[in-house]
């Protein structure tokens, strides 16, 4: 893998580059890995009356799980990782959800990947982190891949005050037209439970791999910090951008 791609990876993930080559073991027992596939497809529901007949984009698909829902519910969805262990599972899963044939999943850098597809009714940035860089770096990237009448669904934690954010997006070529918050006391079991299933698994690679040890107590550290993080100072949001409408002169 190369440098500048484990670089990206790891932040995105929130791991050391040391660690990258066993998250997929780590991880293992996470279905879900990012946004939750009934708030994504909820909100595209908002927003399309036949959703059947979408195309959407996964950047950042970790193991698909939004990307199989969706494809259930008739959309055509393009799914990107660059971790390959997560898109043999997006496969796996697809095929299993009997799906596969309105998936397609690619492996690679995010930024490379895009500029080899075309336009999308809904790009979705589900808990991705910096893939594609900050968020202008990322909204400039996205705007030529969702249809004039399309919408971006960026669903992550908001670190910056909503004006910023507007003002970012208009820069972008983008309006945001809907935000929704969501209440993290409604996740607090399902993060202890991940948690738990994260420690269970830096443990058992302590046994086998001792001479490794600071490599997986330092990503279990750091998942401690993170998750106690998402139960008392993230800022849960769903945000909706439309392409700015161009005016007729």
């Amino acid at each position: 893998m190369m440098r500048d791609l484990s670089e990206s990876i790891a932040s995105s993930m929130g791991c050391s580059e040391d660690a990258l080559p066993y998250l997929d073991y780590i991880l293992q027992d996470l279905r879900t890995l990012g946004s939750n596939p009934d708030i994504i497809l909820n909100t595209i529901k908002e927003f399309f009356a036949n959703p059947s007949e979408l195309r959407l984009l996964d950047v950042g698909c970790g193991k698909g799980s939004c990307t199989v829902e969706a494809a259930k519910e008739g959309i055509d969805c393009v799914g990107i990782d660059a971790m390959e262990p997560f898109i043999d599972e997006a496969r796996s899963n697809a095929s299993v959800s009997g799906v596969m044939g309105k998936c397609e999943f690619i492996q690679g850098d995010a930024g490379t990947v895009l500029k080899t597809l075309g336009s999308f009714d809904v790009v979705l940035l589900g808990s991705v982190g910096p893939i594609l860089g900050e968020l202008e770096d990322s909204l400039n990237m996205i705007r030529g891949h969702v249809r004039d009448d399309g919408i971006l669904i960026l669903d992550e934690g908001r670190v910056v005050d909503i004006q910023e954010i507007m003002d970012i997006s208009e820069r972008c070529g983008f309006t945001l037209v809907r935000e929704c918050l969501h209440d993290p006391s409604g996740f607090h079991s399902e993060y202890d439970e991940e948690l738990t299933n994260i420690e269970k698994r830096c443990q058992e690679l302590i046994r086998e791999l001792p001479h490794k040890a600071n490599v997986f107590l330092n990503y279990l550290e750091s998942q401690k910090e993170e998750y106690e993080f998402l139960k008392t100072s993230f800022i849960n949001s769903t945000m909706v951008f439309k392409p700015t409408r161009k005016e007729c002169v």
